[in-house]
């Protein structure tokens, strides 16, 4: 959601007065609510980034203070999952809630390809607040065509067939589904198209969600792919396809940490990574935290797997040992949830930037 925030306030800023929580990710109850009484009278457009338990709030009397005309709603995952909650399901009703606080006429936005689709369409119409979808699929009303991930161009189709080709700097898909997201708000609000993809094409994404950077530790250069701010299961598997699709000189190194507020399938959503680590085949995985145990269990099994991972407790112990793991020329993915420690495991890769 932060990375989606921030793309759109930048490229709606290319001609319109924006404000934002989406920096400090201030988006709690209070945060969203903080933001609109300290707003310009003159703001344009205000983009706010709500949590889930904001949306959630008594009488769910937050969101409707916000009064949003229109709500994205990126994916459904297992993430965030309250004690006690024992499905998906429950993430999708919960964050479905977000109508409760729109009037009608207003338009929800939503990944075609999200799970429980039906559980939004069917809340939307209740409420008497429109549908519009963006995504792969071919009903799609802002549709994704193409993307090419080695140089960032995005062939996106619009409502009445209308096709449009422009460039993201940000890689991943996800980023240019962000970015088909944006272009579906910038057409319901209207103005010219080529400032705000201009600036899309600049956006970069913000440390621990995805930003690459060049450092050069105890003399090897290394390349590294940051997302340790957050994880869970979606954002896992497309960080993993999007690093091994990646092309790179040297090595590629897998460092992945638990992925926490599951839920009570935690240990399965780890161990089901398995396949994917083996069918990208990186040079070495260095698993770390107690759930990743269970996925350290699948791949010990394999001989080949084996060979190339390691396990370790914490970050700490990983810390201690991870000069050992590394070349000169590898490219490194850090993905974990914020709390496993992954922020020192790069502060101490970074600490010398690269020449």
């Amino acid at each position: 959601k932060t990375s989606q925030c921030l793309m759109l306030k930048e490229a709606l800023s290319a001609d319109c007065s924006v404000i934002s929580n989406s920096r400090s990710n201030y988006n709690s109850r209070v945060g969203m609510l903080h933001l609109l009484a300290n707003t310009p009278a003159a703001t344009d457009v205000v983009v706010i980034e709500a949590a889930v338990s904001a949306i959630n709030a008594p009488k769910f009397q937050n969101i409707r203070l916000v009064r949003p005309d229109i709500c994205i709603i990126t994916n459904i995952a297992p993430s965030h999952m309250r004690s006690g909650e024992q499905g998906v399901d429950t993430v999708a009703r919960r964050k479905a809630n977000i109508v409760e606080g729109m009037s009608k006429g207003g338009i929800l936005l939503l990944n075609r390809e999200i799970d429980y689709y039906e559980i939004f369409r069917e809340r939307a119409a209740q409420r008497g607040v429109h549908l519009v979808t963006y995504g792969q699929s071919p009903d799609a009303d802002v549709r994704l065509l193409a993307y090419d991930q080695t140089n960032g161009r995005v062939s996106a189709q619009l409502p009445q067939g209308q096709k449009i080709e422009y460039r993201i700097t940000a890689p991943r898909l996800h980023m240019a589904m962000n970015s088909l997201a944006a272009l579906a708000v910038k057409k319901l609000l209207g103005g010219p198209l080529k400032p705000f993809l201009a600036a899309i094409e600049k956006f970069q994404p913000l440390t621990g969600r995805g930003e690459t950077r060049a450092v050069d530790f105890a003399g090897k250069p290394l390349t590294i792919v940051d997302e340790s701010y957050n994880a869970n299961p979606v954002s896992m598997r497309a960080a993993i396809a999007t690093f091994g699709a990646m092309p790179t000189a040297g090595r590629r190194i897998l460092i992945l940490g638990d992925m926490l507020e599951l839920g009570p399938d935690a240990p399965r959503y780890h161990q089901e990574l398995a396949p994917q680590l083996r069918a990208i085949a990186p040079d070495t995985v260095l698993l770390c935290g107690d759930l990743m145990e269970y996925l350290w269990d699948e791949l010990k099994t394999d001989v080949k797997s084996a060979s190339t991972s390691t396990y370790y407790r914490n970050a700490m112990s990983l810390l201690k040992d991870i000069e050992r793991h590394l070349r000169s020329g590898d490219t490194i993915l850090l993905k974990a949830s914020n709390s496993i420690g992954f922020g020192k495991i790069l502060d101490h890769l970074s600490r010398t930037p690269a020449v």
